[in-house]
């Protein structure tokens, strides 16, 4: 019997951690939206990185960035899922977005 309540109370962790993961990723994504505001408060600037995109969709990090910095062009500021082997070379009119599973923004994206 005490091995089943050991098993008992490891699944009731697992899917403990899991629904507070679910939640928090859902929290994230509900209050966090990107602004072009460039003004001293926002330290963001056109040349990167752009830590407001983690946790954000893909698509709109995408946007976020091509309306920020006028100078990259659609073509050259691309979604990639996380671990997906790269070049090592780096060029300043190239943005990479790293995303998980789910479209997210994993890596704080920057130019290279």
């Amino acid at each position: 019997m005490k091995h089943f309540s050991n098993v008992a109370f490891v699944l009731a962790t697992l899917l403990t951690s899991q629904a507070s993961a679910t939640h928090d990723k859902v929290s994230k994504q509900e209050s966090h939206s990107l602004s072009t505001d460039t003004s001293a408060e926002n330290k963001e600037t056109d040349q990167g990185p752009w830590s407001s995109c983690y946790g954000t969709p893909g698509d709109e990090c995408k946007e976020y960035i091509l309306d920020i910095a006028t100078d990259l062009l659609d073509d050259n500021v691309n979604l990639y899922p996380a671990g997906t082997p790269m070049t090592m070379d780096y060029l300043t009119n190239r943005v990479r977005i790293l995303v998980d599973k789910d479209g997210i923004v994993s890596v704080i994206p920057g130019r290279g």
